[in-house]
């Protein structure tokens, strides 16, 4: 990912002689990380900062074609988990009222 965004940065700025301009405007740090790629309004997103989103283990006791309630909640809740904060928040209290 580094060599990808460095020949980048160097094939948009071929008028800039010097290395050390072009990794001034694009890598800053951050807290206690060194060359972050970023710009003054955007950053990219690590991967280390990616959550790891398990999937949800299938009963096999339950039939598609009987227990189709069943498939559908599931498909719900594989949809839930990869939400953002904001929209858990929704969906935890659609589920609530549907619950209710």
């Amino acid at each position: 990912m580094w060599n990808m965004l460095w020949r980048w940065a160097k094939r948009r700025h071929q008028d800039k002689n010097s290395k050390t301009w072009i990794v001034r405007k694009y890598w800053q740090c951050e807290g206690s990380r060194n060359w972050v790629f970023s710009t003054k309004k955007n950053r990219l997103k690590l991967f280390s900062d990616t959550k790891i989103i398990r999937h949800i283990s299938l009963k096999m006791d339950k039939n598609p074609y009987l227990d189709s309630e069943y498939f559908k909640l599931r498909k719900l809740k594989q949809k839930a988990l990869k939400l953002s904060d904001w929209y858990k928040t929704r969906w935890n209290k659609l589920k609530d009222s549907l619950c209710a």
